[in-house]
């Protein structure tokens, strides 16, 4: 008799506990016998769910019958799988039925609890409400959708846009080269055959004509390379940029006759890109140094590398005539000059070029200078191949100068 009373008490204790552990938490508390196959839930599942006691039979099948259909037969098969493969811990997210008819959405966490022989007997668990949270993550994930939409479709009009802007600058400049040629082929008869007869105004009219015809001739030829190279498909290859450098160096030394240029240039890596492209971006920075150094005596141009995270940096400095910070935005334009014609030659698409090409090859370009005292021109290209950074030292090797 004293046994069967200590059994009542020890009970009594527990389901007192139970209760008390229940009503300090929101979340849900159970309590499944797996010998009787009795359920006992906790104080919140009447305030979370809104049901009444006598609305809830104290069996697993009050808990089962309650999970959304759709859910019900994964949710079982995880819990008596935990059970039968002689797991302890037990966890899955379903909906689950509330009074009234809506579902909510639940996070459910249990612990096993087995006899001296391993059999299970007993399970407890918490069941947590989370369908705020889940409307916020459906939220945030419609928002995500919505906006990859609408970053995909203004890609597009982009691309689309660019398409019919390369074609119509393409057409543009192609179909202007035959009335030029026919208006220069014209302008030079009448100069051979009726100069002479001009008067001396006439004679300045001609000359700015054909000048102005010269001119336009520049700027179409400008044009078309600019419409081709956005056209052009880009062939990738491992590129060693000391040769770029050197032969471009070699290319630009006409301009360079009868002036006094020091050349600093680092050793410079490999990179995966398109070496036709490249070699003009160099080819277009080196020429910009040496056209704005040309009033200085010596010109020093410097030419170099720094690596950056997931980048490598490269550059060349002048210390030329400089720039006005004010207007930085308007170097890499096209047909956009920050100094007149008539102090330095020039079409203004030379850097708008750099830029196209640096952007092709996924990198970014800017510059700082001040006037009076130099430029620096900068670009940046992703490291693109594991192949490319085996290849290419830890560091920029010191410069060499010319």
């Amino acid at each position: 008799m004293g046994d069967v009373k200590q059994t009542e008490e020890a009970l009594r204790l527990c389901e007192e506990r139970f209760r008390m552990f229940s009503q300090a938490t929101d979340d849900v508390l159970w309590d499944w016998d797996l010998v009787t196959n009795k359920l006992h839930w906790g104080e919140s599942f009447f305030s979370t769910f809104h049901y009444q006691r006598e609305d809830v039979e104290p069996l697993i099948e009050s808990w089962s019958s309650r999970i959304h259909p759709e859910e019900r037969e994964r949710v079982l098969k995880s819990i008596y799988q935990c059970i039968d493969s002689g797991g302890q811990k037990w966890a899955d997210e379903y909906r689950f039925l509330a009074k009234g008819g809506e579902y909510l959405h639940v996070l459910d966490r249990g612990f096993l609890q087995r006899d001296a022989d391993g059999k299970p007997v007993r399970m407890v668990g918490a069941m947590m409400d989370v369908t705020v949270r889940q409307k916020a993550d459906e939220a945030v994930r419609c928002m995500n959708q919505e906006l990859e939409r609408r970053v995909q479709q203004r890609t597009q009009e982009i691309e689309a846009s660019k398409e019919v802007l390369e074609a119509f600058s393409y057409s543009v400049s192609h179909d202007l080269r035959a009335p030029l040629r026919h208006i220069t082929g014209f302008l030079q008869l009448l100069s051979r055959g009726n100069f002479e007869r001009l008067d001396e105004e006439g004679k300045r009219y001609l000359a700015i004509i054909l000048n102005a015809a010269e001119k336009m001739g520049t700027l179409i030829d400008a044009l078309l390379s600019s419409s081709r190279m956005g056209r052009k498909e880009l062939e990738s290859e491992m590129v060693d940029l000391n040769a770029i450098v050197a032969d471009t160096i070699k290319v630009l030394l006409p301009e360079q006759n009868g002036r006094a240029v020091e050349w600093t240039i680092a050793k410079m890596p490999s990179i995966e890109a398109d070496p036709v492209l490249i070699r003009q971006a160099f080819q277009n920075l080196l020429d910009n140094a040496l056209k704005f150094t040309r009033p200085r005596h010596p010109a020093c141009i410097e030419v170099g590398w720094t690596d950056a995270p997931g980048e490598r940096i490269f550059y060349v400095k002048d210390n030329g005539v400089g720039f006005d910070m004010r207007y930085v935005d308007k170097l890499f334009g096209v047909f956009q000059r920050l100094h007149t014609e008539r102090e330095f030659e020039g079409n203004g698409v030379g850097l708008a070029n750099v830029r196209r090409i640096v952007m092709r090859h996924g990198g970014r370009v800017w510059a700082e200078g001040e006037l009076d005292k130099g430029a620096d021109f900068y670009f940046a290209l992703p490291k693109t191949s594991s192949a490319q950074q085996e290849v290419e030292s830890a560091n920029p090797a010191p410069a060499a100068h010319l």
